[in-house]
């Protein structure tokens, strides 16, 4: 079977999608062949770079300067190329980064088109210490196999290197990108934890400014939503992919969450239902699903 898979990287300006913005996104489009493991052709190879346009974006610019060196000067007045990107994406049967999550995270919000695909990540979907390697930060992996020496932070040279990487092959002659496909599909069947809660909190108002606690904005079943938690109180408060404000979770479930995100499991939300009450009010109930055996911490494998 041929497929065509997309390695995608973006830098941005924080680690929050909710508060940040990204700034430059690049990626590869590729043909493989899944039966006889080979790599066929390079089919595109694009980067763009854009304005953060939020004020907690703008804000947070200089301490993400030092770590991807883009002037804010090369990205004033830039903006992504929408029509290419998403016909890269629709071309794509899957997609593959070197921390899914955080790209995911970012990516999805600019192009929900993205949520239909098949996601993999190379430095969770690869077992890199079976193998004999102690990190896997992609620095550490391109130096030990002799593909690079530095790492430039910058979207597309990442993908490059990436791409490189998935190239080259374990032990058993299988490439990294074969073994990633496969491992994912695996690990897929193991064991997942969701749990059902209802939100409370609402805030927004409806288009007359009256009865924040009787507005929801539009969501549909299924649809993605975002966990952030309070340092302050760690509570665990949840926002659309559209930066939306929808509530927050009960002491119970939010101490639940917080267990799970500070051992690093990989944790989503989907919206359940929308409901209404007798009062007329709008709440909202979502579900969170937790990866028991995927462990990843979420931005700390692509530096």
């Amino acid at each position: 079977m041929i497929l065509t898979g997309m390695i995608l990287d973006v830098e941005t300006t924080g680690l929050s999608p909710i508060q940040d913005e990204i700034i430059e996104i690049g990626y590869v489009l590729f043909r493989y062949q899944t039966d006889s493991d080979l790599f066929l052709e390079i089919l595109e190879e694009h980067s763009y770079l854009r304005e953060p346009l939020s004020l907690s974006s703008r804000k947070n610019y200089e301490f993400a300067y030092r770590i991807h060196s883009i002037p804010f000067e090369d990205v004033k007045g830039k903006s992504f190329d929408d029509e290419i990107i998403k016909s890269a994406i629709q071309k794509a049967d899957f997609i593959i980064a070197h921390n899914a999550s955080f790209d995911r995270s970012f990516t999805a919000k600019m192009y929900p088109e993205l949520h239909s695909k098949k996601w993999y990540c190379s430095a969770r979907n690869i077992p890199w210490k079976t193998y004999g390697y102690r990190s896997a930060k992609l620095i550490s992996l391109l130096h030990s196999h002799g593909l690079a020496a530095i790492q430039t932070h910058r979207a597309l040279d990442d993908v490059n290197q990436l791409y490189q990487l998935l190239k080259s092959s374990n032990y058993e002659g299988k490439s990294y990108l074969n073994v990633a496909l496969t491992e994912r599909s695996s690990k897929s069947k193991e064991q997942k934890k969701s749990f059902k809660a209802s939100l409370s909190g609402v805030k927004q108002k409806d288009k007359n400014g009256m009865n924040p606690q009787n507005f929801l904005p539009d969501l549909t079943i299924s649809e993605p939503v975002l966990l952030e938690k309070d340092e302050a109180t760690d509570r665990i408060h949840v926002f659309s992919f559209s930066k939306q404000y929808l509530g927050f979770l009960s002491a119970v479930h939010s101490k639940k969450m917080n267990t799970y995100m500070n051992e690093s499991y990989k944790v989503t939300a989907k919206v359940l239902e929308k409901m209404e009450n007798e009062k007329g009010e709008h709440g909202c109930r979502i579900e969170m699903t937790i990866e028991v055996s995927a462990k990843a911490k979420v931005h700390s494998t692509n530096g």
